[in-house]
């Protein structure tokens, strides 16, 4: 059997030379795909401070509180993470929708609200509930 002539040692060192380059752009991209993952989370929790306040003052819907609450699930998703991290991300948000529901509550029952934000609250705690409990 022939040993491997000078071309099949070229075009070896040749390949390897190219992806290189290549595994260097992998390795830097995973950091700032990390950064890019922890600024939409921090986006996300910044809007759902606003919208959830304009909501307890009255000049917000609380439809907009639950879609930034789970908006902010979804950008914790995309983090890498474990198990674990990702269990206290779907706590936080359950909180966050019990807490807003004992409000719509409040505001219902003082007629400021309507009873559709009891029903609206009711359905973000049994969807965070629901994903809590599957892990997801």
């Amino acid at each position: 059997m022939r040993k491997p002539g000078w071309f099949a040692r070229g075009a070896l060192v040749g390949a390897l030379a190219l992806m290189v380059p290549q595994l260097a752009q992998v390795a830097l991209a995973k950091p700032k795909l990390a950064a890019l993952a922890q600024s939409r989370v921090d986006a996300a929790a910044k809007v759902y401070e606003a919208v959830e306040a304009q909501w307890r003052a009255g000049r917000g819907t609380i439809d907009a509180v639950g879609t930034w609450s789970v908006r902010w699930v979804q950008a914790a998703r995309d983090q890498p993470h474990t198990r674990k991290t990702m269990a206290v991300a779907l706590d936080a948000h359950l909180a966050r929708m019990q807490a807003v529901q004992t409000e719509a509550t409040r505001q219902v029952g003082a007629g400021l609200a309507s009873a559709s934000d009891s029903a609206i609250a009711a359905y973000y705690v049994a969807e965070a509930e629901l994903w809590a409990a599957r892990g997801e």
